[in-house]
């Protein structure tokens, strides 16, 4: 058989197609293993470097675990090191003069972005209890610190409070929270825009509950949009449509049918979204693993000249 097409099970590592290297920064803020942030990275990269197999594919071949955004991944000394990281939404993309260049475009095309997780379910996932959903749309959350999302939010608020079929409530970090659940099992959309961080676990618990999630934000990348159609079970907005116009409105003059529709995609969607112990076929982790098949099978296809040309 062409080894270029076929993939098989093996116990050295150095057969393997794909290689993963979990890495969290902010580990290196805290306890005995305190260390500055770039610190951290640098040394992280320095036992990446020691690997035996770092140099076959300078990284084509590796997938970092981060979060590809905050850390300055794309500046990172392997430039062709790829990440898996949670969905980015609205946190720099877009603005900063990085994404132009033709070289971090070419690497982010393989990047594989994946469901920021909100819990671990059992053998069964659980399913939303059906229930009558007396609320157009909710949201809880705190009022930001940084600057447009502060503001994004303060008028999503100020539309909230006009109607009376809309949740709207505002908690600090200290404050006891209410029970999301319950109010997220009443609604039938749900707000999820941007904030201070580039992600929005917001969503997923959303769709969770059974809630279609109204995304807000200007630039985003999903969660497996290769898999799932995003506009079949949620609703994106920008800032500028929320500047203009009321949102609770737009939700109200959507109708049943698509409502509905939406729902029954949604039930479909919350499966590939959601992590589960053991694993169970079509998942994230599943998912997960077919897309590094898929990445293996196209550098596959180099192995044997790399094998016996290994770059300088």
């Amino acid at each position: 058989q062409h080894p270029c097409h076929v993939s098989q099970k093996g116990s050295s590592p150095p057969e393997a197609d794909v290689y993963v290297i979990p890495y969290y920064p902010c580990i290196g803020k805290f306890g005995r293993y305190k260390m500055e942030f770039g610190k951290s990275t640098a040394y992280a990269m320095k036992m990446f470097a020691s690997l035996p197999t770092a140099k076959r594919f300078n990284g084509l071949d590796h997938f970092i675990v981060n979060q590809w955004y905050i850390d300055g991944g794309m500046h990172n000394p392997w430039p062709l090191m790829s990440y898996i990281s949670h969905e980015l939404q609205s946190y720099g993309f877009g603005v900063d003069p990085t994404f132009k260049q033709a070289s971090v475009l070419a690497k982010l095309q393989n990047y594989i972005t994946v469901p920021y997780v909100t819990s671990v379910h059992g053998n069964t996932t659980r399913e939303p209890p059906p229930q009558p959903r007396s609320t157009i749309s909710v949201f809880v959350g705190s009022i930001v610190s940084r600057e447009s999302a502060r503001a994004l939010r303060l008028s999503l608020e100020s539309y909230s409070r006009k109607h009376k079929d809309a949740v709207w409530i505002s908690v600090s970090r200290s404050d006891a929270a209410p029970d999301t659940e319950k109010l997220y099992r009443a609604s039938v959309f749900g707000f999820s825009p941007e904030g201070d961080s580039e992600s929005a676990r917001r969503t997923f618990s959303l769709i969770e509950a059974g809630v279609i999630p109204v995304i807000v934000c200007d630039y985003c990348i999903m969660p497996f949009e290769d898999i799932l159609n995003w506009r079949d079970f949620a609703v994106f907005m920008n800032s500028s449509f929320i500047a203009q116009s009321d949102p609770i409105e737009f939700l109200k003059n959507i109708s049943a049918a698509s409502v509905k529709r939406m729902q029954d995609n949604l039930a479909v969607a919350r499966h590939v979204l959601s992590y589960n112990d053991p694993i169970r076929p079509g998942d994230v982790i599943d998912s997960l693993v077919t897309a590094f098949r898929n990445h293996g099978c196209r550098i596959r296809r180099f192995k044997r000249w790399f094998v016996d040309h290994p770059v300088a």
